[in-house]
């Protein structure tokens, strides 16, 4: 006999991924359980919302963050070493360089700053960066 029966699993609010995705089990006999494997998975609750471990992050300051973090690239330049570094960073970071390093862009994504320093290099003036950097801006932007 097949009997129809009542089960439960916890759904991500922002993606829809179950948190029995990634487990032998598809579902539970009981609420409880369900969130307490859920919870267990690194899954949380905010405002009666579940979400999964993909679609949450903290900033800098311990405030939750929903969904995918956005983030962008820093290109910060050492007048002392000469040379160029590129960053990724979740928006809203703020970092201060150190006193050496002077940042140019930060409005970049990652693949276009991986783009620019493969373009030019790593070991240039400052000079030359810059100009290179505003070059590369006005023809990718």
């Amino acid at each position: 006999m097949i009997q129809e029966v009542k089960m439960y699993t916890v759904i991500c609010d922002n993606c829809k991924k179950s948190a029995d995705d990634d487990t032998d089990y598809s579902c539970w006999n009981d609420k409880n359980a369900a969130k307490e494997i859920a919870m267990e998975a690194s899954w949380i609750t905010e405002d009666d919302n579940d979400y999964c471990p993909d679609c949450y992050s903290y900033d800098d300051y311990n405030n939750l963050i929903i969904g995918k973090p956005k983030t962008f690239c820093r290109i910060e330049y050492s007048q002392k070493e000469g040379l160029f570094n590129i960053e990724e960073h979740p928006i809203g970071y703020q970092k201060i360089p150190y006193p050496d390093w002077k940042i140019l862009s930060d409005n970049l994504t990652i693949e276009q700053c991986t783009q620019f320093s493969e373009e030019i290099g790593f070991n240039n003036s400052l000079d030359k960066v810059q100009t290179e950097l505003r070059k590369f801006i006005a023809k990718n932007l």
